[in-house]
């Protein structure tokens, strides 16, 4: 079970002037998870998303970031269901007053994005060059985050962890293989807010146990 990184970083920044926005997203294959990390300046926040061929969900609890920024920041879940390039739509809890970020990668779930759940979710609030220490309960895990940087963002050598700068000097990053705590460490100090969530493979369990042979056989094949 594991997961792969399909594409490149979407990265989109507008200022809308309504309670919505529209941006181009492109997937790649039916079955694939894009995760989206919304940064909305002001004091609105993404409360749905649709379209852009996905199924969406949030993945997390929306982060107040006021204290250090002055907005907002949660995560969502996309499952592809028509892979090519589609409109999709970010509601926003009121008329945003400042910027709307969004950061997005696409990967491939070995048993498929229904199996992909949140095992546990961390965010930056306060310029540092360290993001929060997520620790797995098991193998194969993947860590993914984005974030909004108070000057320039920097890559930095944390093993195992790819990161991503935009045009903007803001970023993101993932380690499709984590098995134990993972801190991606930049090489700068100034990531400022950021949601960073820790994916999991959770595959449902035989409603009869293993005494029961159909059910066990249609869950082993999903592994």
């Amino acid at each position: 079970m594991s997961f792969t990184a399909v594409g490149v970083l979407t990265s989109y920044e507008d200022s809308p002037s309504g309670t919505s926005s529209v941006y181009s997203l492109t997937t790649h294959t039916v079955g694939n998870v894009i995760l989206i990390g919304h940064l909305t300046g002001g004091t609105s926040w993404v409360t749905a998303m649709s379209g852009g061929g996905c199924t969406w969900e949030q993945v997390d609890t929306t982060v107040d970031f006021s204290p250090q920024w002055g907005g907002f920041g949660n995560l969502w879940k996309g499952t592809v269901v028509t892979p090519g390039t589609a409109d999709a739509t970010v509601t926003f809890s009121g008329t945003v007053s400042g910027n709307n970020r969004l950061f997005g990668n696409e990967f491939s779930v070995t048993s498929g994005a229904s199996s992909a759940v949140a095992e546990m979710t961390g965010n930056v609030a306060g310029d540092t060059s360290d993001w929060p220490k997520l620790t797995p309960a098991g193998s194969g895990r993947l860590y993914w985050g984005c974030c909004e940087d108070s000057g320039s963002a920097v890559a930095g050598s944390t093993p195992g962890f790819t990161y991503e700068v935009d045009g903007r000097g803001n970023c993101a990053g993932f380690d499709v293989n984590v098995s134990a705590a993972c801190q991606p460490v930049w090489g700068d100090s100034g990531q400022l807010a950021g949601v960073m969530v820790l994916m999991q493979e959770k595959l449902p369990v035989p409603p009869g146990g293993s005494d029961d042979m159909v059910s066990l056989l249609t869950w082993l094949r999903l592994l």
